[in-house]
């Protein structure tokens, strides 16, 4: 039998494919579409006989990847633009290219005014996924992808002030753990959702999960539970000035496309020259003198990227699938997972990347994955914490903090104390403060009546004397009047003004006995007994 070099290398990589699907993708870790990017088509075409070649042309195959459309092409004349609201000189529009992207849609942003485009998709789709390539000009300000019903938001995921958000439950959220976007740098998303009960890519109902660059973030919860069926892009009103660029949007509901389809651009025939045997874009002499590859193989190592696309565009060993010696093929390193194929631990966590995606499924590209202060090596290594959850224990307090104030971060039950004192001191607060409070305002209440009881209280005090003073008045005047032997004088009388008695003395009672003295009943005064009124209090006497 006639074998060639070629067909024996195809019949290896034809094995090799079928192991790696076999073993759930150990080496290239990507061939379980639930949770990694891949398609089967863009690392393994039998009919080209070429796996990854080098050039590209810089289409992107999607359901829009506006290949077809004419430059400066605008608004609703374009495919994928169905309702065009855009305020006065915004636009929407293809350029021939942008950062390695051929035929791109660019929303231009002038003054403030917004971008507004919707894609209708002509009925509700029940679950599904979307994908697309965006960048900016300017990470600061604003771009929007959301999925509307007939007339709003349902969930959606933006770019906003140097961060990626997601729309869900009740109000738009920093997605905390992912990549802080550059400007002018493309990015990868991705949108699963499920408006049913079917558990479509692992979601509950009313859920959504969004990816970026390989890496899930979710699920979510919708905003409004309905099933989306439209796809609005947009600006912000605040934002004046900048470019936003779209390329390549697919949606698994196409029958003509495959989730992961747009990750890698079509690449162009190759040019079979006398100078390059294998057409991969290194001459023969480079890679039989320099980089001692196999002249008639496109992908020397087997890697699924092709020579070229490893010495001039990775840099890394055309004659070795792991560069980096991590465990995580070259190609998984720089199709699936976005890290860097020449570092092993490309976060620099102190976690390889092998760890971070196999073992522990943490961002290989983010040394503290769920954002709670602590570095995903000293979670896993120092601490025992999930380096996916910022509260490991679920005790309302980040594994950060619990280092932090020295309590357990993996026993709830040691933040006890703090817990109780956080509701214990507010209350006490609360309790003290009203205590304070009554007392002031009964202190208050009390130096508000205080006068009147004063005044009440001092003529209380005058009736009790006036009293008090007859009652002596009265007695005095029986006792004069007993001693004297006469009767009470009559006060209707010889009552002419208010005087106090004066009980006499013994000298003066002896006077009165006197035949010619009488003493004045009222004052005391010895008068003679032919005075008829008193010399001193001027009394009248009785007759």
């Amino acid at each position: 039998m006639n074998i060639s070099l070629r067909n024996l290398k195809l019949s290896r990589r034809f094995l090799i494919f079928l192991i790696l699907v076999a073993s759930n993708g150990y080496l290239l870790n990507s061939f379980n579409k639930s949770d990694y990017y891949y398609s089967s088509n863009d690392i393994f075409d039998t009919e080209r006989e070429n796996l990854m070649i080098a050039q590209s042309t810089g289409h992107y195959p999607a359901t829009f990847s506006f290949e077809n459309e004419a430059d400066s092409t605008s608004g609703t004349s374009i495919g994928f633009i169905d309702t065009d609201s855009s305020g006065s000189g915004n636009i929407a529009t293809i350029i021939s290219t942008f950062s390695g992207h051929e035929k791109v849609l660019e929303l231009h942003d002038i003054d403030g005014d917004l971008v507004n485009i919707f894609d209708l998709w002509g009925s509700t789709q029940p679950s599904g996924t979307l994908e697309w390539w965006w960048a900016m000009s300017d990470v600061s300000k604003a771009v929007y992808f959301q999925l509307w019903d007939s007339s709003t938001a349902l969930f959606a995921t933006r770019i906003y002030g140097g961060t990626f958000n997601y729309y869900g439950g009740a109000t738009w959220t920093i997605i905390s753990t992912a990549p802080i976007p550059q400007n002018n740098i493309w990015y990868h998303m991705r949108i699963d959702f499920e408006s049913t009960t079917n558990n479509y890519m692992g979601l509950s109902q009313w859920q959504f999960n969004v990816w970026i660059n390989g890496v899930k973030y979710g699920p979510y919860s919708y905003v409004n539970n309905a099933q989306p069926d439209r796809l609005r892009v947009s600006t912000r009103l605040q934002f004046t000035s900048y470019y936003c660029y779209v390329d390549a949007v697919g949606y698994s509901w196409d029958i003509n496309y495959t989730v992961g389809d747009n990750i890698i651009p079509i690449p162009e025939e190759p040019i079979i020259t006398p100078d390059d045997s294998d057409g991969d874009g290194l001459t023969d002499i480079l890679e039989n003198n320099t980089y001692f590859t196999d002249p008639f193989d496109v992908d020397s190592d087997d890697d699924f990227l092709s020579d070229y696309a490893e010495v001039m565009i990775h840099l890394t060993n055309p004659n070795d699938p792991d560069s980096d010696d991590d465990m995580l093929s070259d190609y998984a390193e720089v199709i699936t997972h976005l890290t860097n194929p020449n570092d092993p631990d490309s976060d620099g966590d102190t976690l390889s990347d092998y760890e971070e995606v196999m073992t522990y499924s943490t961002n290989p590209n983010n040394p503290d994955s769920d954002g709670d202060t602590l570095s995903d090596y000293e979670e896993v290594m120092t601490y025992s914490t999930n380096p996916n959850s910022a509260d490991t224990d679920g005790d309302g307090y980040n594994d950060g903090a619990e280092i932090l104030n020295g309590t357990d971060p993996n026993n709830p039950l040691s933040n006890f104390l703090m817990i109780i004192l956080t509701f214990l001191i507010p209350i006490l607060v609360v309790i003290m403060v009203s205590i304070f409070l009554y007392l002031r305002l009964t202190k208050e209440k009390r130096k508000e009546k205080k006068p009147e009881k004063i005044e009440r209280k001092k003529k209380k005090q005058e009736e009790r004397e006036e009293i008090r003073k007859e009652r002596r008045n009265r007695l005095e005047r029986e006792k004069l009047a007993k001693l004297s032997q006469t009767k009470p004088p009559d006060l209707h009388i010889i009552h002419i003004r208010e005087q106090h008695f004066i009980t006499p003395t013994k000298d003066q009672y002896e006077k009165i006995m006197n035949e010619n003295t009488k003493v004045c009943p009222f004052c005391g005064q010895i008068n003679p007994t032919t005075a008829k009124t008193c010399k001193d209090c001027k009394s009248i006497f009785e007759s």
